[in-house]
């Protein structure tokens, strides 16, 4: 019986020897419990890159599934949004890795135009043609989808500032987009330098 137990203790103290660091953790003298990592232990170099995406619609390139899972605990208890792991075709407007990259998803259109559910006016979207010249008032995600890939020419309308469709109703045609005013940065005249005497 003795030997079995001590058969057994020297397997289990093999085991959690084999575990990563970051995996075992010291609570007494001569006890140790398992701790799970943050992140997956596969993550490494060699793991591929994803696409992430927020309920909004927006989509982001991370190096490996680790990098989104940190980025969403540090946002924990944070206003800023959740992302999660969505096929790499959503990343096709994305022109490269991290936050300074982040764009509009790219959806696959549907046969038929999608019947969108209703939202309330905080998601309406400005949308602006591609030339810049004509703006539509949308109710969310779901119906800039429906113009870009059921109007011609598609996909011809990406989210602008909401500024440009001042005044405009969500039944609405497309209209001219309002002017955005310039800012115009003011320099001082400074007094030259006086020469050394």
């Amino acid at each position: 019986m003795q030997l079995v137990t001590l058969i057994a203790a020297t397997v289990l103290a093999t085991a959690l020897l084999l575990l990563p660091p970051s995996t075992r953790a010291a609570t007494r003298p001569g006890q140790w419990v398992t701790v799970r990592p943050p992140c997956p232990i596969a993550c490494g170099l060699r793991s591929p890159r994803i696409c992430g995406r927020t309920w909004s619609g927006m989509c982001r390139r991370f190096s490996n599934i680790c990098e989104l899972i940190t980025l969403n605990l540090q946002n924990r208890g944070s206003s800023s949004p959740r992302w999660i792991h969505t096929p790499e075709t959503d990343c096709r407007r994305v022109p490269g890795m991290g936050a300074a990259n982040e764009f509009w998803c790219q959806r696959e259109c549907t046969i038929r135009p999608v019947v969108c559910k209703r939202s309330s006016p905080h998601g309406e979207i400005c949308a602006r043609s591609l030339d810049g010249r004509l703006c539509k008032l949308v109710a969310n995600q779901c119906q800039l989808r429906n113009k870009n890939c059921h109007t011609q020419p598609r996909n011809n309308w990406l989210p602008t500032d909401r500024r440009r469709c001042a005044g405009m109703q969500l039944t609405d045609n497309d209209m001219p987009c309002v002017s955005l005013p310039t800012q115009v940065t003011i320099r001082p005249v400074l007094p030259p330098t006086p020469g050394r005497a």
